[in-house]
């Protein structure tokens, strides 16, 4: 098995709008409801380690933000 993870990585969406595109993981960056991020790549220098599984809960008024792998909006997360 290979000990690199490839590609930015993926989430799971429980928001209150159908599907649609955007640069979040696929989704679009301001929603309603909950984003589990699976972060696999560090965009930007970390106290963490990565792989990296953020929670954000957003009522509309907070985009996910990639440059900083969204760690100033995530409710909380954990090293993988």
């Amino acid at each position: 098995m290979g000990k690199n993870v490839y590609g930015d990585g993926f989430a799971f969406w429980f928001t209150t709008e159908k599907e649609m595109t955007g640069p979040a993981f696929g989704n679009t960056a301001v929603f309603n409801g909950v984003g589990v991020f699976f972060d696999t790549f560090m965009n930007t220098k970390h106290p963490v380690s990565f792989p990296y599984v953020g929670v954000m809960v957003n009522d509309g008024t907070k985009a996910y933000t990639n440059d900083d792998d969204n760690f100033l909006n995530n409710n909380g997360g954990c090293e993988v």
